[in-house]
């Protein structure tokens, strides 16, 4: 897997890998969450795999939120702590893109660009509801 932080759009759209047609859905899932990390942690154990998929699942929306009211309220270290957290789990879920820009919040958190974040913030959204929708698509196959 790279370690490029793929574009959002790119990924709705896009239907190649080895010039293969993958389908959207099957290549953005890859693209957005890497089971392997999580079959390397765990060995193959699908039930274990599930539950932390179902655990990130349930604490991502309070964190996104958390993160929003933070950097609305230009709370700096609230921001990075927040980032930093998302920025971990997402990671150690195979959610890498996503990771990445966590990082990114992190790192303009302790600069105070706020415009930067608030454009950010969104994006990060975006990228959290594509990883949910992938843990969704693991978890129930």
């Amino acid at each position: 897997m790279s370690t490029s932080r793929p574009e959002t759009g790119r990924l709705a759209g896009a239907k190649q890998v080895g010039g293969e047609d993958t389908g959207g859905r099957e290549l953005q899932s890859r693209l957005i969450l890497d089971v392997g990390v999580l079959n390397a942690l765990f060995a193959g154990d699908r039930q274990m795999q599930s539950a932390v998929l179902e655990e990130f699942r349930r604490c991502a929306d309070p964190y996104v939120e958390e993160l929003s009211v933070a950097i609305a309220g230009q709370d700096r270290s609230g921001v990075r702590a927040l980032a930093h957290k998302l920025k971990s789990s997402c990671r150690a879920i195979g959610a890498s893109a996503l990771g990445d820009q966590c990082e990114v919040l992190e790192q303009l958190a302790e600069d105070g660009s706020w415009d930067k974040l608030q454009a950010l913030e969104l994006r990060v959204q975006l990228l959290m509801a594509k990883v949910i929708e992938a843990i969704d698509a693991v978890v129930d196959a």
